[in-house]
């Protein structure tokens, strides 16, 4: 019977139409998983990338920071050493003056 037959043809084409479709959505499905995947690991990776710089970017400040006290530090000694060393001039030169003054007086004593 050949109206039978072209049915039974049309359901098995239709049949294999639907597995094509089945598999298409399953590949389509599987790629959308694939893709939401690795956006998911990328989106990770960028986290990640953004708490690493993040992090260096603390080191660094950081690290300025101290570099910025040590020559604070330094300015401050170097300030200290400068009055220190002019304490000690002017004390120095008030010996001077004042051994110029005893000298002064001994010859005065002596005459």
């Amino acid at each position: 019977i050949p109206a039978v037959a072209d049915t039974g043809a049309q359901l098995e084409e239709q049949g294999a139409a639907v597995t094509a479709a089945a598999a298409a959505a399953k590949l389509s499905a599987a790629q959308d998983e694939e893709a939401r995947k690795r956006k998911e690991e990328v989106e990770a990776e960028a986290v990640t990338a953004a708490a690493a710089s993040a992090d260096l970017s603390a080191a660094q400040n950081e690290e300025f920071r101290k570099q910025k006290e040590e020559v604070e530090a330094k300015a401050v000694a170097a300030a200290a050493a400068a009055e220190l060393s002019a304490a000690h001039e002017e004390a120095r030169k008030r010996k001077e003056e004042e051994a110029e003054v005893e000298a002064v007086a001994s010859k005065e004593k002596a005459l």
